[in-house]
């Protein structure tokens, strides 16, 4: 069977279905299901046409700026040469980095894909296991116990590996999964975590096939599979199940998806906090339920 798989669903009970048998998966959730995974940074750069430096270089501008005036801006700071702290920080506050936004709940990662746009939305599932065990055999990652406080430490230092020049990514193009060791109130409201492609220069589409032993290429395509079909996998059992799942949500079921949302309690006062997430929670709460 496939391991790289797309599905449309037909309703919303087909999604909470799933959602009870992707629990080795991350979720990251788009509004337009055309759209592939990719960067801020990525995007940032394909917009500008004028720069001519490479990625690499780009980030390491960014970085320095940071680390010079943080002071000014902050009262804690990571250490100078935690760069992939640094690169959090960054996302969180706005700038394009290379770190991708996921969520451990595919309910905080589908708000995110049809609270905003009228297309068909995407739910993309990552089995997390696959990159994982492949970091270590790559990288000789150490798990001495499995913990996922010690995963994301062990992480976290490997993706540092590949931030700025300390040494050359294209060696090994892979994905990197982790939570920072500073989690900011909006990461913990919606469950989130990074996803880090260890080639910047390269699109994260081909970091991600390369990071499950795929052929590296950006026009990777998944395999399209019936919901009936999808919904017999055993998805606890690494023979069968899919490393890369593409849900599809019709634009049709965007307002069942929004009202199931609203009384699970994902709005965003519950995800972004403060008197910004509750007056923005209004437009999902009274007009579109």
């Amino acid at each position: 069977m496939n391991r790289f798989v797309e599905v449309v669903l037909k309703n919303w009970d087909q999604l909470h279905t799933l959602a009870d048998r992707l629990i080795f998966s991350v979720f990251r959730g788009q509004a337009d299901s055309s759209w592939p995974l990719s960067t801020s940074l990525e995007r940032y750069l394909d917009q500008a046409e004028d720069f001519t430096e490479d990625t690499a270089y780009c980030e390491h501008l960014m970085l320095d700026q940071i680390k010079r005036k943080s002071q000014l801006y902050m009262s804690s700071m990571p250490a100078p040469d935690d760069d992939v702290e640094w690169l959090a920080i960054l996302q969180h506050h706005g700038c394009p980095t290379r770190l991708l936004d996921f969520s451990w709940s595919p309910y905080v990662a589908t708000y995110f894909a049809v609270i905003e746009g009228h297309n068909d939305a995407a739910l993309w599932a990552l089995d997390w296991r696959i990159p994982r065990d492949r970091l270590a055999a790559r990288f000789n990652v150490q798990y001495h116990t499995g913990a996922k406080d010690e995963v994301d430490r062990r992480h976290v230092a490997l993706a540092n590996r590949f931030v700025g020049f300390r040494e050359p990514s294209h060696k090994s193009a892979a994905v990197i999964p982790f939570e920072p060791q500073r989690l900011t109130e909006r990461m913990s409201r919606q469950k989130g975590l990074f996803v880090m492609p260890s080639r910047g220069d390269w699109p994260f589409m081909k970091n991600l096939w390369a990071a499950y032993g795929a052929k590296a290429t950006s026009s990777q395509s998944l395999a399209p599979l019936a919901i009936s079909d999808v919904l017999n996998i055993n998805f606890f059992s690494d023979k069968y199940c899919p490393y890369v799942l593409k849900i599809i949500l019709p634009a049709d079921l965007r307002a069942a998806a929004i009202r199931n949302l609203s009384q699970m309690n994902i709005t965003a006062e519950t995800l972004f906090g403060g008197l910004d997430g509750f007056a923005k929670s209004l437009a999902q709460t009274v007009i579109l339920t």
